[in-house]
């Protein structure tokens, strides 16, 4: 089934009165949420892996954890509300290369790192992050 305006209100309204926007505690509900607004049963479902493992993801060269693998679609490394993604933009793309996630579009992840990092300056900066199709009480 698709994602609807319904759907993705309805997770957006679940988001507000239920998350607070911490990772380690939040994140996996929020994932399977999320792909549920989208369509899917869930993340799992859908062929997602949680937690997945990343050999030599960590700084140190240790084993890291990206928060969500869809391969080749997406990868998902969740920070904490109101966290500056530009210190994290390397794990991700390292994330993103140890687990061969490149599609045949190459610049899919630049183009979602871009538009995380705007999305997180706009609301440092106090402006609207909120899509058009969310419901009029969905800003906070």
């Amino acid at each position: 089934m698709p994602s609807t305006p319904e759907s993705l209100q309805k997770f957006v309204r679940y988001c507000q009165q239920h998350l607070k926007g911490d990772e380690k505690g939040e994140s996996q509900n929020f994932l399977d949420r999320f792909f549920q607004a989208f369509g899917h049963e869930g993340a799992i479902e859908a062929g997602a892996t949680l937690e997945e493992r990343v050999k030599k993801g960590s700084k140190k060269g240790n084993t890291g954890f990206a928060d969500l693998a869809w391969k080749p679609h997406l990868l998902i490394e969740m920070k904490k509300r109101g966290e500056d993604l530009n210190k994290h933009y390397a794990q991700a793309v390292t994330y993103w290369m140890q687990l061969q996630c490149p599609s045949s579009n190459d610049d899919l992840l630049e183009k979602l790192l871009s538009l995380n990092l705007e999305l997180a300056e706009k609301e440092k900066q106090g402006e609207s992050v909120v899509g058009q199709w969310a419901p009029a009480n969905a800003e906070t």
